[in-house]
C-alpha cells in the first residue's frame, strides 16, 4: 500500500509467506516499485496467481500482475520428491550441483512454468495426484529494475526436507541478496 512503501522500501528482502493469499492491485504495484528500486523480494505464496481483489474482499478480474513479476506461472499443486541444482551460485552454495537429491519428506507446491525471462536454478522432479509428470521449477529468480524477485516453490514449514533447509538458508543470507542485487 502506498502509506507503507517508505517502510518496505528500507528492508533490504522481504519474504512473502505461503500464508498471504489475498493481494490488491496496489500491493503488486508496490512489491514491483520494491523490486524495481533494488529490493529482493521472496515469494512462497501461489495465490499470487489467482488474481487480486479490493478493499472489500472482493474478486477483481484476473490480470498478470503477479506474473510479469515473479516470470512464472502456475495453477496446479504436486508432490515434489526430488531436486537438482542447475548452477553453482551463493543460492546453491554447499548443494550438489547436477546431482537428484530426495526430499524426505517430500514438498509440496505449485507446479509452475517460466513465462517470462526468470532464471531457473533448481529444477523439481514432481508428481501430481501420484503420477510422474516430469521436471518443474523448483527456485527461481527474476530481475526487474534494480532488484530481483525469487519464487521458492515449496511451501515453508517446519519439517521441510534438510536439503530445502539448506537452500532456503542460502536464499536469506547476505551473500545471496550482495550477489543479486548488486
Amino acid at each position: 500500500m502506498k502509506e507503507n512503501r517508505e517502510k518496505c522500501a528500507s528492508y533490504k528482502r522481504i519474504l512473502v509467506p505461503a500464508i498471504a493469499h489475498m493481494f490488491s492491485s496496489e500491493m503488486y504495484e508496490g512489491m514491483t516499485e520494491y523490486v524495481q528500486n533494488g529490493g529482493l523480494l521472496i515469494i512462497n505464496t501461489s495465490p499470487l496467481f489467482m488474481g487480486s481483489y479490493n478493499d472489500s474482499f472482493e474478486k477483481q478480474p484476473f490480470g498478470k500482475l503477479g506474473f510479469e513479476l515473479v516470470g512464472v506461472y502456475g495453477q496446479s499443486t504436486g508432490d515434489i520428491t526430488k531436486m537438482r541444482i542447475l548452477s553453482l551460485s551463493p543460492i546453491t552454495e554447499g548443494l550438489p550441483v547436477n546431482e537428484w537429491i530426495a526430499l524426505e519428506p517430500s514438498a509440496i507446491g505449485r507446479l509452475t512454468k517460466i513465462t517470462g525471462n526468470a532464471t531457473e536454478v533448481v529444477t523439481a522432479d514432481v508428481l501430481q495426484k501420484g503420477k510422474p509428470i516430469g521436471n518443474r521449477p523448483l527456485l527461481t529468480y527474476k530481475r526487474t529494475g534494480k532488484g530481483v524477485c525469487i519464487y521458492f516453490v515449496p511451501t515453508i514449514n517446519p519439517v521441510m526436507d534438510e536439503n530445502l533447509k539448506a537452500l532456503l538458508k542460502n536464499v536469506l543470507s547476505d551473500k545471496t541478496l550482495k550477489w543479486l542485487t548488486r
